[in-house]
């Protein structure tokens, strides 16, 4: 059985079933705990039969209690994170309902952990284009720019399993604002990891977005986007700074979060295609020919393929989401997911909007598991 799951019995007895009993009907108070180990032979047809190990179910029949089991179960789950923890074998909780309620009792097979989730790195992190920001990140000094609206914190309202300790994330990080120099007015990212009080009772989850800045996207795309200018000589600077000094940039920065807190596990979160695959896709950007299209794209995956090998090589894991905007880059006849280059302000040129930040919210979620 899946370590992170737990099976539903049936209501008469089966094989598999470890100290499970049901417990009186329509009677407020009653305990209700999950689960049994499985799968559970003769469960009705349209039943449920896995759930997360957090949640608790009350089971109720359609109508009274059928003697083959025939009707279908409809279920009902409650998160019973705060009622359990590991090592527990049983758990309950108090059940007020209907006449009709069916409630069981079994063995715990597992808990699913929370984590605290701390994101850390660049303007793909903090949810730059997204307004309104932290007012404290929205100064004349200090424009880190971190939104409701990010991805990090979506994260953490989307999953019960992940609780959001802090973003620390800023808007035009390089590497060197993570790991030695002030930016904006706030310490390295790192000083603020250590100086984050330990969680407790839960394990630590720390996001990364970072490479982009150090190879100057930004000014890259800015570059481009003024017609008159060609911009293949940037995009080539760059390719080389890629292949000759991210790897051990991005090497000293990893090796910096791990020995801010060496216990926690690490996800580093990759960058998008920012451009149509196709050039018959781009509609209304008359500055995107062709060649910059292609060379832009190009450098994306070649961003991608650096970050992804460095963050493997530090043993963390490496979450890519280099096509989670297809069809929403910039540039496309309908729904971007991109704030439009050349619009203004000029920092949110090209980062995802609120549909963009809750596609790679999604991604992440996904690779997570």
């Amino acid at each position: 059985m899946n370590a992170s799951g737990a099976y539903l019995t049936q209501r008469s007895p089966a094989p598999n079933r470890r100290s499970a009993r049901p417990a009186s009907r329509g009677r407020p108070g009653w305990s209700l705990a999950v689960a049994v180990a499985g799968p559970v032979p003769g469960t009705p047809a349209g039943s449920p039969q896995r759930m997360h190990a957090h949640e608790l179910v009350a089971i109720r029949p359609d109508n009274a209690v059928p003697a083959t089991l025939g009707n279908l179960w409809d279920t009902v789950t409650v998160d019973a994170s705060s009622l359990v923890k590991a090592g527990d074998t049983t758990a309950s909780i108090g059940v007020t309902g209907g006449s009709d309620c069916l409630v069981w009792v079994g063995q715990v097979l597992s808990v699913a952990s929370v984590q605290a989730l701390v994101a850390m790195g660049d303007s793909y992190s903090s949810g730059e284009g997204n307004p309104p920001f932290d007012p404290d990140t929205d100064t004349f000094f200090d424009t880190c720019h971190r939104s409701a609206q990010a991805w990090p914190r979506l994260l953490a309202a989307a999953d019960k399993t992940i609780s959001m300790q802090a973003l620390i994330a800023c808007s035009g990080a390089t590497a060197a604002d993570l790991t030695t120099q002030k930016f904006k007015t706030e310490p390295p990212q790192v000083v603020q990891l250590q100086a984050l009080p330990q969680p407790v009772n839960m394990p630590r989850l720390i996001t990364v977005t970072i490479g982009g800045n150090d190879v100057g996207f930004a000014s890259i795309l800015t570059d481009c986007y003024i017609s008159f200018l060609d911009c293949s000589g940037r995009i080539a600077e760059a390719q080389q700074y890629i292949k000759d000094t991210l790897p051990q940039v991005l090497a000293t920065t990893y090796a910096a979060i791990s020995n801010a807190d060496p216990k926690a596990s690490v996800a580093v979160v990759g960058y998008p295609h920012l451009f149509p695959e196709a050039q018959a896709d781009v509609s209304g950007c008359d500055w995107l020919d062709n060649t910059k299209r292609t060379q832009l794209n190009d450098l994306a995956v070649m961003l991608n393929t650096a970050v992804g090998a460095a963050a493997r090589k530090a043993g963390f894991t490496y979450v890519p989401i280099l096509n989670v905007l297809n069809g929403h880059e910039e540039c496309v006849k309908n729904n971007s997911w991109l704030y439009p280059i050349g619009k203004g302000p000029l920092v949110y040129d090209g980062h995802p909007v609120a549909a963009g930040q809750q596609a790679i919210e999604m991604a992440v979620q996904k690779a997570l598991g």
